[in-house]
C-alpha cells in the first residue's frame, strides 16, 4: 500500500509475488515510472494500451471513469484512439493521427511493458517521461486529474473508512484472484493446485456475498476495487477457468456475482474496452506453455448481456504474442 501527501491511498502487491510462471500480474521489477507530477493540460498525455489485459482495461477505464478524457489520449495498439460518441457510447477511431501518437509513445517506451502513459511534453534533457506503473496510476489519475462527477475523481475525498473497505477489497483481489488464477494454472504439486482451487473457490463465495449485501464494493456507485474486480472477473469463464485449470468454478455459478458483472457492463466505458477476441487470441499465444496451433472460438457477451445491454462491437484481435495478465 502506499500514500500520497494527502493520505490518499491504493493498494500495492508485495515485490515478489508467486504466481507459478514468470509473466502473469506486473510485479515491481517490471514497473517504471518517471513521470513525475500529473498536470490537467488538454491532450498532454497519452495511455498506449493493449485491451487483452486487465491492467490495460483498468488504465483505459480509470481515464474515462475520472472524467480525464481532455488530458490523456487513450489509443489501443490494434484498435486506434477511444472516443465517447455520447453519454452512452464509445468507439475506436483508427486514424492516421492515432497510429502517429501511437508509434510516438511506443518508441518513446520502448522495452517498458504495456499499458504506458507518456507525457508529450519532452523534459528538459529531451526525454519523455513514462509510467506504466498500473497500481498507481488509476488512483494518481483520479485525484490528481479527475472531476467530482467522475467514479474515481470521488477518491479525492474519500473518508478514511471507505478507504480502508476498498484497500481490503483491492488486495484480496489481487491476491485471492489475480495471483491465484496463475497459481492454480501453474503449480505443479497436485495438493497445492487443490488448495489453490478452494483458495479462489472462497474468494469468489465472500465477493458474491459482498455484492449481494450492496450493489458496488464502495457502496452505492462503483470505484475502483470495483474496476479492479470487473477487468479480472470479465476474463473468468472466458480464459481463467478453461486455461488455468480453474473449470470446476464459473461466474455463472455465483448469482449475486454474475449480477454484479452484469451490471458494471452496462457502463459504457467498460463495455467498449471489454474486446473478447483480443481476449482470446491473447492468451492462447501469449503465454507460450499453453499456445497451441488453434484458437479456440470463445464465448461472447450473451451471458453478460440484459434488455438494458446492447451487444458491443467486435473486431477481429490482431494481439497475438502480446504481454498476457
Amino acid at each position: 500500500m502506499s500514500t500520497s501527501p494527502n493520505d490518499i491511498a491504493y493498494f500495492r502487491p508485495a515485490p515478489t509475488v508467486d504466481t507459478g510462471i514468470p509473466g502473469g500480474p506486473i510485479l515491481a521489477a517490471q514497473l517504471h515510472d518517471d513521470l513525475g507530477e500529473l498536470t490537467p493540460d488538454r491532450g498532454r498525455y497519452i495511455a498506449v494500451v493493449s485491451l487483452l489485459a486487465p491492467s490495460s482495461q483498468k488504465l483505459a477505464a480509470a481515464v474515462f471513469w475520472s472524467g480525464a478524457a481532455d488530458y490523456i489520449e487513450v489509443i489501443d495498439v490494434d484498435r486506434g484512439r477511444l472516443t465517447r460518441v455520447s453519454d452512452s457510447e464509445l468507439i475506436f477511431v483508427d486514424d492516421s493521427s492515432a497510429r502517429a501518437h501511437r508509434d510516438s509513445a511506443l518508441r518513446a517506451a520502448a522495452g517498458i511493458r504495456m499499458p504506458v502513459l507518456v507525457d508529450t511534453r519532452p523534459d528538459d534533457a529531451g526525454r519523455r517521461r513514462i509510467s506504466n506503473d498500473v497500481y498507481d496510476l488509476p488512483w494518481r489519475i483520479g485525484t490528481r486529474l479527475g472531476s467530482a462527477a467522475g467514479y474515481l475523481g470521488a477518491l479525492r475525498t474519500e473518508p478514511e473508512s471507505v478507504r480502508a473497505h476498498r484497500l481490503r477489497w483491492e488486495q484480496r483481489i489481487f491476491t485471492d484472484l489475480h495471483a491465484g488464477v496463475y497459481r492454480a494454472g501453474f503449480l505443479e504439486r497436485q495438493s497445492e493446485y487443490e488448495r489453490q482451487v478452494l483458495d479462489v473457490a472462497g474468494f469468489l463465495a465472500d465477493l458474491d456475498a459482498a455484492v449481494a449485501a450492496e450493489a458496488y464494493l464502495g457502496g452505492a456507485a462503483p470505484g475502483l476495487a470495483d474496476l479492479w474486480a470487473f477487468t479480472l472477473l470479465v476474463r473468468f469463464d472466458h480464459v481463467y477457468g478453461p486455461l488455468f485449470r480453474l473449470h470446476a468454478l464459473r461466474l455463472t455459478d455465483y448469482p449475486a456475482l454474475l449480477d454484479y458483472v452484469r451490471r458494471l457492463y452496462r457502463d459504457p466505458v467498460l463495455r467498449a474496452t471489454t474486446d473478447f477476441d483480443a481476449i482470446t487470441l491473447g492468451y492462447y499465444y501469449g503465454i507460450s506453455s499453453l499456445r497451441r496451433s488453434v484458437v479456440p472460438l470463445g464465448v461472447r457477451d450473451r451471458y453478460l448481456l440484459t434488455d438494458a445491454v446492447s451487444a458491443v462491437v467486435r473486431t477481429t484481435a490482431r494481439n497475438a504474442g502480446r504481454d498476457h495478465e
